[in-house]
């Protein structure tokens, strides 16, 4: 399920990517003005995680996306983004595991101001709220904790018209300290609106 999810998410991008063109949009125009712009997005999470938490075996997640900023002029722009990662389940010899994630960053972005598709790469920091809880055999645990992280993303802006867009994002979401081990990669598909 997993491969197939991620095969067509490729796909979709690779496909709009071809329609970028050489042609750039005016500066201001359109999809391309400076403006404050918000967005929302379904995501599929998948678990990058290292050390101990590696050899669960936990599952993949669904979640959802909020995110408000503004545009500056046509390459750069700065948002604030929540993410939310419902569950990561893992199950192994009687016992079980599951870890939530809600996060929060603020990031810059730099955007190829195309007519027809907008690429663009962010970075940013922020921080990661996780909650592990473990059940079964001999050991109990509900840990909770809210670390500083750093999120790094790249994705593809598809103007509908010069107010509403469609986007497709990939992102990895790096905790440290007590979360270092819960890095997630999120693949999302969303709307965004200019004003």
């Amino acid at each position: 399920m997993t491969k197939w999810i991620g095969k067509v998410l490729l796909g979709a991008l690779l496909g709009l990517s071809t329609l970028a063109g050489p042609v750039f949009a005016g500066p201001g125009t359109g999809f391309n003005r400076e403006g404050g712009f918000l967005g929302a997005n379904a995501t599929f999470f998948v678990p990058a995680f290292q050390g101990p938490a590696r050899s669960l075996d936990f599952g993949n997640s669904a979640g959802f996306g909020l995110r408000g900023g503004y545009r500056y002029d046509e390459i750069f722009a700065t948002e604030a983004l929540y993410e939310f990662a419902s569950d990561f389940d893992a199950d192994q010899n009687g016992a079980s595991a599951r870890y939530r994630a809600q996060t929060f960053t603020v990031s810059g972005r730099l955007i190829a101001p195309f007519e027809t598709v907008q690429p663009w790469i962010s970075g940013g920091i922020g921080f990661v709220h996780g909650n592990l809880d473990v059940q079964g055999l001999a050991r109990q645990a509900d840990f909770s904790s809210t670390k500083f992280a750093g999120r790094v993303a790249a994705g593809l802006d598809l103007p509908l018209t010069d107010d509403v867009g469609l986007f497709v994002e990939t992102a990895l979401t790096l905790p440290t300290d007590q979360l270092g081990d819960f890095y997630t990669f999120a693949l999302g598909l969303g709307v965004k609106m200019i004003f």
